[in-house]
């Protein structure tokens, strides 16, 4: 959410204005343009009307990013099946159910919307004191110009219309602790979800290391009975072949041969 900077000069006496108006987003000046466009009388009143209808703006961009965020906390119950079926209204396509079957990918998705949400109750705080102030700039310059010089009703608008743009930042406000308070739950049943399945994991592994275990202690067993046998069996070969060599070796007695 990109913010809009504001710089004015005001000339209290006759109300004369200079005003500039800055945003990284162009199309966010041209919508501002346009309320100002249509709403010339009030500024010519009091150019503090300004601030209004800025805050308007912004209060209305701030309903639709939360709009955005409830549903993609919404996208996230459907797709995971964690709220009840009557509440929900945006069911996932094919591609983004695949997508947040992913467990990488559904945490960055969980993250990303945590870092919004977060960032949204910090904006919407700001706004309701940004509607505060709003309202103490019109009270301190009509101070100063001693009063009774707007014309009938041009207060009283300006002030309805900041007083509205700052009962909306309330509510939204309201609804960001909503979202935050669901989102957290997710976050939560979906990690004991994954704890889970990485339980089963290590279960099914501990059962195949231990099946592995018996099929080598089964091994083992037979290598002992084929090594008792060897001690059965060779033992008396060896001792027939070694005999055999030892009566090979006995020294024979010369016999005297006639004639020699």
């Amino acid at each position: 959410m990109h913010s809009v900077v504001c710089i004015m000069r005001i000339q209290i006496p006759d109300l004369n204005c200079v005003a500039i108006l800055h945003s990284k987003v162009v199309g966010q000046l041209g919508e501002m343009r346009a309320l100002c466009d249509t709403n010339k009388a009030l500024l010519r009143a009091n150019p503090l009307a300004l601030l209004g209808i800025i805050f308007e703006h912004r209060s209305q961009l701030w309903d639709r990013w939360e709009a955005r965020l409830y549903g993609e906390v919404d996208l996230v119950e459907s797709a995971t099946g964690l709220g009840q079926p009557e509440w929900r209204y945006n069911y996932p396509t094919a591609q983004r159910a695949k997508e947040l079957a992913d467990v990488d990918k559904l945490i960055a998705q969980l993250s990303s919307t945590n870092v919004e949400i977060c960032h949204g109750q910090n904006i919407l705080a700001s706004g309701s004191r940004f509607g505060e102030f709003c309202l103490e700039a019109i009270d301190m310059v009509e101070k100063l110009r001693g009063g009774g010089r707007l014309p009938p009703g041009a207060r009283a608008m300006i002030e309805d219309r900041i007083r509205f743009s700052q009962s909306l930042c309330l509510a939204l406000e309201e609804r960001f602790k909503d979202l935050a308070e669901r989102h957290n739950g997710q976050i939560n049943v979906i990690c004991n979800i994954i704890a889970q399945k990485e339980t089963k994991i290590s279960r099914a592994v501990a059962e195949f290391n231990l099946e592995v275990a018996r099929v080598a202690a089964v091994d083992s067993r037979i290598m002992k009975t084929i090594g008792v046998l060897g001690m059965v069996f060779i033992p008396s070969t060896f001792t027939t072949v070694c005999a055999e060599h030892f009566v090979a070796l006995l020294p024979c007695p010369f016999r005297r041969v006639e004639g020699q």
